[in-house]
């Protein structure tokens, strides 16, 4: 059985060869291994920009960044805002 990092290797790669539905379905793996890594949770909001899914991206960005601040990861609070800007979709 491969470990979270195999994993979290694997589905980096498949997103560099721009692969990512075949990344995202890894990183969702990953997620539900641990729920509480937030890097693959804003990985997952990285496959789904390049997949087109602006709005849906947008949402998880935010999330992430909820949970980081709540979790006490500041950085990573401020960071998943600015990346959300790139995914606003005009309604």
């Amino acid at each position: 059985m491969a470990t979270l990092a195999e994993v979290k290797g694997h589905a980096a790669r498949l997103f560099a060869q721009a692969q990512p539905l075949h990344a995202l379905r890894l990183y969702d793996a990953v997620v539900t291994a641990a729920p509480l890594d937030y890097e693959a949770r804003i990985k997952v909001a990285d496959c789904l920009a390049a997949l087109g899914e602006l709005p849906l991206s947008a949402e998880v960005y935010r999330a992430v960044g909820w949970y980081a601040l709540k979790s006490g990861h500041p950085l990573v609070a401020l960071v998943a805002p600015v990346t959300t800007v790139g995914c606003t979709v005009d309604a």
